[in-house]
This record gives C-alpha cells, structure tokens and sequence, in this order.
C-alpha cells in the first residue's frame, strides 16, 4: 500500500488508510517521475472532502494524466476501527499536534508517543498491520498517516462506510501517479501531479467513478456531515479529527476495558 504519507515507497504494499491525504510527490528526474517522503499523510486537513466543485470554471482543462481506465480499489486493506473513549484530553491532542510542528523533519514515533500520557499514546498509535487502527498509523518508529477512513467509520457507525472512504482516497492517489511509483497514471512532474490530483470532479468521474459510486452508497447522503465532523474548523492536520475521534470524549464509567472497545 502507498506509505500512508504517501512516499512512493510503500505503495504496492501498504495496506489500508489513506490516512488523510495530501499532497504526494512527483519530480521529474532523469529517469522519470519518483514519489517523495512528503507529509501527504497529515496536512492538509480539508482538502480531499468529497464536496462536489461548484463547477464555475470555465478554462477548457488541460490533457490530464490520469489514467483512462477504471482503477481496482476493492483489495485496499482496511482495518477496522479501535476506539478508547476518553483516553486523551484536548490538551493532549494539542500536545501531538504541537510536537508534529516543531519535529516533523525528524520524527520518531517514540518521542512523540512520550509527550502525552501512556493511555493516550496506546490509543492513539496503532501499527499499521494490527486487527484494529487507531487514529495514527505507524511500522516500528516511523509514523505512515492518520486514519481517517476510521474517523468516517466512527460517525457513521459503519464499518463500510470508512473503508469505501479511504478506497475513493486510495483511487484519486493511485490514478494520478505514473506505474513506476505503483500507480497507474502518467504524470510525470509535480505540477501535473498537482493538476492531476486537484481535478476531484474529473477523478470521480473518470478512473475512480467505480469507487466514489461505492462511497455513496456505503455512506449515504450524510457522507458530507461525516466528512465536517472529522475535520474540525481551523485543523492544519488531518489526526486533529481522527485523535478525538478515537480516543476522545469521556471514558464509559466502571468500564476497565474501555479502551479495547470497537468502534465498528
């Protein structure tokens, strides 16, 4: 599956989430087009919603590089979503969030786990081959995206609903980057990446209509309410949704096991 920050490393095997999408990369070098260890994992908290464009632009589009033919989305891995009701505080997650700015270029799982509490770290980071996804997704001391598809699932109550979301992200992922980076599009460059990747209307349309189809009926017409609870007004980072979501709120009382409780 694509790493769930989107660098081209992982993208034939890493499994599940978009895990909040945003921008991934393209160069154009010598020997064509290479994905970059970009953040595409966290920022950008708006920007893939599945709102429709208002459709007033009247510039004829250029030649896309996306691809042409329907993209297979149905094998995505997702996990289902693990919730542990009140395990962190607001002031926590604005500690993750804190912690993030000033030490993304280095990060280590490790020591941004230690600046919150033990619960809130054992909720808030799971490992991205686990049963159950929290709200951070992680391989050893590396951070591959946040969770949003299990952000979808919580409010909508369906387990189906999150998967369809992170497929129909996947897909506008996957059609935009050219095969030698595990896609199956044909941009070569940032810019026609960008290009790529910022027509929704023609993705969904076009190579990922099969999965946008599935995510409307998966979730529903309140497709767009799920979407707004899970990125809140203001969020720089799209785990600013998926961490309250999941470990937010307060803890059922008398209840031990809290935090092993499912959200699906």
């Amino acid at each position: 599956m694509v790493s769930r920050v989107f660098g081209l490393a992982g993208i034939a095997v890493l499994a599940g989430a978009v895990m909040a999408v945003g921008a991934a990369g393209c160069s154009n070098e010598d020997d064509g087009a290479t994905a970059t260890d970009v953040d595409a994992g966290t920022t950008d908290a708006g920007r893939d919603r599945f709102v429709p464009d208002d459709g007033d632009d009247d510039d004829e589009p250029a030649e896309s590089c996306a691809s042409k033919d329907p993209v297979d989305v149905t094998t995505v891995p997702y996990a289902k979503a693990l919730r542990s009701p009140g395990a962190c505080s607001t002031a926590e997650v604005a500690t993750l969030s804190s912690y993030y700015d000033l030490n993304a270029s280095t990060l280590s799982v490790a020591g941004w786990a230690a600046s919150v509490s033990e619960a809130c770290a054992a909720c808030a980071f799971t490992a991205s081959d686990a049963e159950a996804w929290g709200p951070l997704l992680v391989e050893g001391d590396s951070f591959v995206g946040a969770n949003r598809g299990g952000c979808l699932e919580i409010a909508s109550e369906k387990e189906t609903c999150g998967r369809a979301y992170e497929q129909a992200l996947r897909c506008m992922l996957v059609a935009c980057l050219p095969t030698s980076q595990g896609g199956v599009g044909t941009c070569r460059t940032q810019a026609e990446f960008d290009a790529c990747r910022s027509d929704r209307a023609g993705l969904l349309a076009g190579p990922c209509a099969d999965a946008f189809a599935s995510l409307q009926k998966e979730c529903g017409a309140a497709l767009n309410s799920y979407e707004r609870a899970c990125t809140p007004s203001g969020a720089k980072y799209v785990f600013q949704g998926t961490i309250p979501a999941h470990c937010g709120g307060t803890a059922p009382e008398g209840d031990g096991d809290a935090g092993a409780a499912d959200g699906g």
